[in-house]
């Protein structure tokens, strides 16, 4: 087990991983995971980059966008059914966003006059979320409801928004960024209405949020005057608490669940980084998979399942999940 010292307390993981690598000796990442515990990512084997499906009982599926060299499930990328959503790239190596249904059935789609369509997040209806690039490669956010009907929006009217999360309710997160003085990012939350509020991480000279749960609750990360990293979670009334991993010199939230526990990565300066996971109250543990030389934990479900990827020191690079 690993011992972890956060500045409030002492804490122990006892946790055993369970290692994903489709097929053996290709390079696998987890993405993904949902409250059922089935989880999505891709692979890498001599010829391209497959999406693939892991169900709780240990079968998996691969798949792939149509006339794809590369297919990539996003990290919200799975909801409570099963349809994931994420992008792959076409012959001409075009960037395309999918739906992949619960059955197996892939519906491509892009945004309006887009030149490029990035997917980021399904919620439990099958609403997705994301951004697409137009021609003057500005991007906007999108939301595209589960009939197929998308709905482009720009928080300023300039460009650059970009949506990642989207909650049971339909309200989105993302960044966008400034002009001017404040030519820095900041974070939104759009309403289902439509209605958005910004903020930034205190201090921030840029604001990324990365995943909204049922809530409300947002969590992603923010830079300093200094350009350090900090983690943050902002509650359903706006406050914002800013956090760190142990010892860190960097720290990444990347999703929050329904109780609001948050996993990401963080550096303590060695070489690769740790994963976390923070309770609702606020208590950090980290965690390495046994071997790795560096652990990213992008996704956690309702029951604190985690999910990301490690290397190990001979170059390997693999899926976990972290019951």
């Amino acid at each position: 087990y690993n011992v972890q010292v956060a500045p409030t307390q002492v804490t122990l993981d006892y946790s055993t991983f369970i290692t994903i690598d489709v097929p053996p000796l290709s390079s696998t990442g987890l993405t993904s995971i949902n409250t059922s515990g089935a989880v999505t990512g891709y692979y890498l084997d001599f010829i391209s980059t497959h999406g693939f499906v892991r169900y709780p009982s240990g079968r998996i599926t691969s798949f792939d966008g149509p006339g794809s060299v590369a297919t990539y499930p996003s990290i919200g990328g799975i909801n409570t059914s099963g349809a994931i959503t994420g992008i792959y790239l076409d012959a001409a190596y075009a960037v395309h966003g999918f739906v992949r249904d619960p059955s197996g059935r892939i519906t491509s789609f892009d945004g309006p006059g887009s030149v490029g369509t990035y997917p980021q997040s399904i919620n439990t209806s099958g609403a997705v979320t994301g951004y697409y690039l137009d021609a003057t490669q500005r991007s906007f956010g999108f939301v595209r409801d589960p009939l197929g009907g998308i709905t482009s929006f720009d928080v300023h009217g300039m460009g650059g928004t970009e949506a990642v999360s989207i909650n049971t309710s339909g309200a989105i997160t993302g960044s966008y960024p400034g002009s001017g003085v404040k030519a820095y990012y900041s974070g939104f939350v759009r309403d289902p209405l439509g209605g958005i509020t910004s903020f930034d991480g205190p201090g921030s000279t840029g604001t990324f949020p990365q995943s909204i749960n049922t809530s409300g609750a947002v969590t992603g990360y923010y830079y300093d005057v200094i350009n350090v990293i900090h983690g943050f979670v902002r509650d359903p009334l706006g406050g914002i608490t800013s956090f760190d991993g142990p010892g860190s010199v960097w720290t990444r939230a990347y999703s929050i669940n329904t109780s609001g526990a948050i996993t990401g990565s963080y550096s303590d300066g060695t070489v690769g980084g740790h994963g976390f996971v923070r309770d609702p109250s606020g208590g950090i543990t980290s965690f390495d998979v046994p071997g790795s030389v560096g652990t990213e934990a992008w996704s956690i479900n309702t029951s604190g399942e985690i999910t990301g990827s490690y290397s190990d020191g001979a170059g390997g690079n693999y899926g976990f999940i972290r019951p």
